[in-house]
This record gives C-alpha cells, structure tokens and sequence, in this order.
C-alpha cells in the first residue's frame, strides 16, 4: 500500500498538490506577496493561543456620490458694466500696485454676493441642517485698471462666484458577524465576495463593497479555568448613546473681533445684555467734516470760476500789450480749478462712502438676532424641557462649554455641549465698526448609558471531560459575541467545594457522600438561577409601566399646547418622543406645528 501510494504521489504529484491546497486560484494566491500580512496573522495567531478570540461585523453597502452647480456667477465685463455698473465696486487710486486691503476685500466680496443671489452666511446656514449634502462656495477676485487720459484714476474690483452642493450617501444593505473562534475567515470572504457579486450583477446604476467595522475582542475559557467549576454565568456589557436635542443660534457682538477670544466666552454666558447697538458719532462727524470740506471748495471753485468769466471779458476789450498777462491769469486760474475740481470729486466720493456706511450701520442697528438667546438661556430650556438636573458646574473646553446632567427615566450620563464659533466678522469703514461681529452658538444634548445583563447560566455536566466543557462553554461564548457584535462579554465561574472525607468510623452521615455532593449541586444550581432572576427583574423594575402611564396610552392625549408657538427646545424634545414612541400620533403635532 505505501508503495503504491508513493508510485501515485510521484507521478501525479501537481494534481495531489492541487487538491490539498484547494484549486488554482489558491495556488497563484500563495505567492501574491500583496495579500500577506505578517502583523497581522502573528497577532491573531499569538491571541488565539492565549484564549483571545474576536468578532468583527462585515457589511455590503452602496455609495451614491455626486454633485450639482447650484450659482456660477460671473461679473459682466463690459466697458460701461465696468467704468459705471454697480457689479464692479471701484476705488480711487493712483498707485498701479494697489491692492484692498481686508476691510475693503469684505465690501468687494458683500457687493458681488448680493448680485449673485448668495453669499457665505446662507451656505452655512444650509450646512448647519444636516440634509445629507454639502454645500460650498468657493470665489477668485478680478480687477480692472482704470484711465482717463493716458493717466490710471481707479481700480475695478468683483468677484466671481460658484455654489456646489455634493451629496456622499452610504447605505447598508447586507451585514454579517464573523466570529474568529468557529468561522474561517477566507471561506466567511468568499461568501461576501459570491453575495457581493450577486447584487452588483443585478442592481444597475449602483457600485456596491464589502467594508468593514473594527474588532471586539473577547476572552475564552480553558480546561484549567474551568477545573472544578459547576456553573458559568454568562454577561455582556453593551454601550450607546442618543442625541435628545440639538440647535444652534446667534446674536450679535459688539465688543467682539474677528476671532474668538476670552471674551467671546465670557460674552456667551452672560444672562442679560447692556447696550449693544453700534456708535455712528464718528460717522456723524466725518460726515459733517466732508460736507464742510465740499461746500469750501466749490466757493472756491465758483469764485475762479468767476474770476476767469471776468478776465475773458477783459481779455476782449485789452489791448495787444494787455493781452498776455489776462491770458496767463486766467490759464492759471483754470490750471487750479482742475486740481480743486479732482479734490472736490474725493471728498463727495468719500461722502458718498460715509453716508453708505451710516446706511449699513443703521441697518446693522435695526436688524435683530437672538441677542439675549445665550447658553445660560439655553440650558434654563433645555433643562425645564427634558426635566435634567445639573451634576456641578460646566467647564470649558477650548471654546465648547460642556456641562453634565442626569435624567429621569435613563440610566446613563446626559452631556450638554455648546460650541462657539464666528458666523460673520465684523465690518469697519476708516476704522470705525459699521457691522457688528455675529457669534454662533451651536448646542447639542446627548445620552450615553452602559447596560450589564446576564445572559445565560451554563449548568456543566460534572461527569463530561475537560475538552467537553470547554468546547460547551466556548461554543456559548461564541454565539453570545455573535448575537451581540458591539458588546463586551464577561465570563463568572462558581466552583464547588472539594468533598471532605472522614475517615473516623465513628462518624454518622444521614446520606451518602454522592446524595450530598448531588443536593449540593442542586441548591447551587437554583441558587444562580435565583440570581439570574433577580438581575432580570432589576431591568424590569427600572423600565417598568405604571397603571398611569398605561392609561395615558390608551386614553387620547390632551392638547395643552394647542395655538401657542413652541420654542425650538420644545420642538427638538418633542420630536425626540415621536422617534422614540413610534405608537404617538402625528395628528396633533403636525397641527400644532401649522
């Protein structure tokens, strides 16, 4: 027999090779260098000798990306659009190396963004509700020289504007838990890989692939643990968390930069708010000061203007020697009201510039925001809206205040978190503020709660082996790590008593040692099963229904909110009791929302 199979081994060695590595493909794959992964198989290699097995959960999902043009906004280029257009926003200059400085790119960027339909503060606003796109705008700035005999008096400035809005959704459609201890990784992939197939070979329009969650570890059992053991309890640990509320506001600072600073937290949580709106007494001055420098020079343009009509008439009746001197008085003349006339083009410009920025600072002045709308406000909401109770005093943390809380009914930590941040910088004209800077608070509540139960007890058979027990208790194990892929499992182990033997004669026993060692193994038995029980009925009891909160499901909800404006806290609270209690009316709150 050996010399036969040897003779059949040595002239068909390849297809013997073949059928014990399981085909080709498996053979071209042992010297893809590109699929080995030394870490990685000495670490799980090292974790399974010492016990350690994992789960990982493994998806298939399809990705829809993609992206459309909401604004492309180009500024008209044309001479007049240019020279006269209220596209293009110009200053005067002489100097060819001008540029704006930041105050003045503000204003160029403010000017094209009303001509383009958008701006920066709705794309935030648009990204600040979560719709499942994106949106962005992105703008590259122009310039235009411009000359008047042969000479550059302006520059022309505008921006060109784009608005994208991009979209990148993931949905899940398949999900699988391998478990390191009783699965094979390469067979659980090549299912994925035949399933996978599958739905691209039958779904057009759509590119689906395997991902992957990262490992939860958990710890098997042996023989020597299990030495002696009667029983084992088997519990997992699982942790979540929720978002209960969320908004954001803002309010109006005029006392803050153009970045956060300490004063931009101190401002946030103040409970009431002194004057806020902004001082225009410089812009009554500098106007004052433009229209005074106007009205001189054009007195002093009127009277050259005069002067040079009365030396043309005198010019007319001089005589051949008189002549030149009227003549040269009168070039002169003309010479200054062509410099008194540029002056006086700059200061009624720089009027013009005064009076629009008394107009922006009005207009700042008499639109409102949420100025007494800050976190201390907030959290009073949010507080009297989800019946919390402060754990101490709330910190900062860099420029998000974070404050603890716990809350009937959930057995967990409620974090309160509110993050500052600068929705518009603040505008200044020859130094003085005409737009107040807009800080944004933006606030969130979340739940996160850990959970321990008991979910099984294993009652081992004392006459079964070692390997016995361990293959029962480890196969369980495996199981539960399946069942519940993001928890964490823990093993208890209850040993009996090693059996005392007398060996007086003297002695009385009322049964025999195998009848007690067998009742023993019984009260302990029904003693962990009283355990289990118990644990059971705690999470009972602390999710229990009283009579009460049966008849307010059954009985028709009273409306007591009905005709009165609900404030957002309210609105985020109630929407988060319609997601939770899915049996909830939506008659009612969609009224009430009308």
């Amino acid at each position: 027999n050996y010399h036969d199979l040897y003779e059949q081994a040595e002239n068909g060695i390849g297809s013997t090779l073949l059928s014990l590595v399981g085909g080709e493909d498996n053979v071209a794959a042992l010297f893809d260098l590109s699929n080995y992964n030394i870490t990685s198989w000495m670490t799980d290699y090292l974790s399974e000798t010492q016990g350690n097995y994992y789960t990982q959960r493994w998806y298939i999902a399809r990705r829809d990306q993609g992206s459309v043009s909401l604004c492309d906004y180009y500024p008209p280029t044309d001479d007049n659009s240019i020279l006269n257009g209220d596209h293009w926003y110009r200053i005067n200059t002489s100097d060819p190396n001008f540029y704006p400085n930041s105050t003045q790119r503000e204003q160029i960027l403010a000017n094209s963004e009303n001509h383009a339909g958008w701006s920066r503060s709705r794309v935030q606003q648009l990204n600040a509700q979560s719709d499942g796109f994106t949106y962005t705008m992105n703008y590259w700035m122009s310039s235009y020289i411009i000359s008047r005999g042969g000479k550059q008096t302006k520059k022309a400035y505008a921006y060109e504007i784009h608005v994208t809005k991009s979209w990148n959704n993931v949905e899940e459609v398949y999900e699988d838990v391998f478990d390191s201890y009783s699965m094979d990784l390469n067979t659980f992939k090549r299912q994925l890989q035949a399933r996978l197939s599958e739905y691209n070979d039958n779904e057009e329009g759509y590119v689906y692939y395997i991902g992957s969650d990262a490992r939860r570890y958990y710890q098997a059992t042996d023989a020597a643990k299990l030495k002696g053991v009667e029983s084992v309890t088997i519990s997992v640990t699982c942790s979540d968390g929720v978002t209960l509320g969320q908004g954001s506001t803002q309010y109006k600072c005029r006392e803050c930069g153009g970045s956060l600073n300490a004063h931009s937290k101190e401002c946030a949580m103040r409970t009431s708010v002194s004057e806020n709106n902004l001082d225009l007494s410089e812009l009554d001055e500098k106007e004052r000061e433009a229209n005074s420098k106007i009205a001189l020079l054009e007195a002093q343009i009127s009277q050259l203007e005069t002067e040079n009509r009365n030396l043309l008439t005198q010019i007319a009746n001089a005589s051949v020697e008189e002549a030149p001197a009227l003549r040269q008085q009168h070039n002169v003349n003309k010479t200054k009201i062509d410099n008194l006339k540029k002056e006086l083009a700059t200061w009624q410009q720089q009027l013009a510039d005064i009076q629009n920025a008394k107009s922006e600072a009005a207009n700042d002045n008499a639109t409102s925001t949420d100025d007494y709308y800050r976190i201390p406000a907030i959290m009073q909401d949010v507080k009297s809206a989800y019946n919390l109770t402060w754990q101490g005093a709330g910190s900062w943390n860099g420029y998000t205040y974070v404050r603890t809380a716990t809350m009937p009914n959930i057995n967990g930590i409620i974090t309160f978190k509110a993050t500052l941040s600068i929705a518009r910088k603040p505008k200044y004209f020859l130094g003085i503020k005409i737009h107040r800077a807009i800080l944004q608070i933006s606030w969130e509540l979340t739940s996160e709660y850990t959970d321990t139960q008991v979910v099984d007890v294993l009652t081992l058979d004392p006459n079964a082996s070692d390997e016995e027990k361990t293959r029962q208790v480890n196969s369980r194990i495996s199981e539960i790590a399946q069942e519940f892929p993001s928890c964490s499992i823990t093993t208890e182990y209850a040993k009996s008593e090693a059996t005392q033997t007398a060996d007086n004669d003297d002695v009385i026993h009322l049964l025999w040692s195998s009848d007690r060692l067998e009742i023993a193994r019984e009260v302990d038995s029904r003693i962990t099963k009283i355990y289990a029980d118990l644990v059971s009925l705690e999470k009972m009891m602390h999710y229990k229904r009283s009579i009460i909160d049966v008849l307010k499901d059954i009985l028709p909800s009273i409306d007591a909110d009905q005709g009165r404006r609900r404030t957002l806290i309210e609105e985020c609270y109630e929407r988060w009791r319609e997601n939770a209690d899915p049996n909830r009316g939506n008659g009612e709150d969609n009224e009430n929302e009308n």
